[in-house]
């Protein structure tokens, strides 16, 4: 596996507990609940209706996937 991927996968479990800081758990509340549950309120926080275009990635997102 290439250096880039590894450290970007090892980033995965810190963006998760991110996104869930952001969308006002507590780390007490992780602590209490199952995976599956904050990842199904999670999906509610997920606007399903909205219809927006995949944005094209620019050469800085590239370049941050390369550091």
């Amino acid at each position: 596996m290439h250096e880039t991927n590894k450290k970007i996968e090892g980033l995965e479990e810190h963006r998760f507990i991110a996104n869930c800081l952001q969308i006002g758990f507590s780390i007490d509340d992780l602590k209490e609940m199952d995976y599956k549950d904050v990842a199904k309120i999670m999906l509610c926080f997920i606007d399903t209706d909205k219809k927006t275009e995949p944005r094209k990635a620019t050469q800085a997102d590239i370049d941050k996937l390369l550091m």
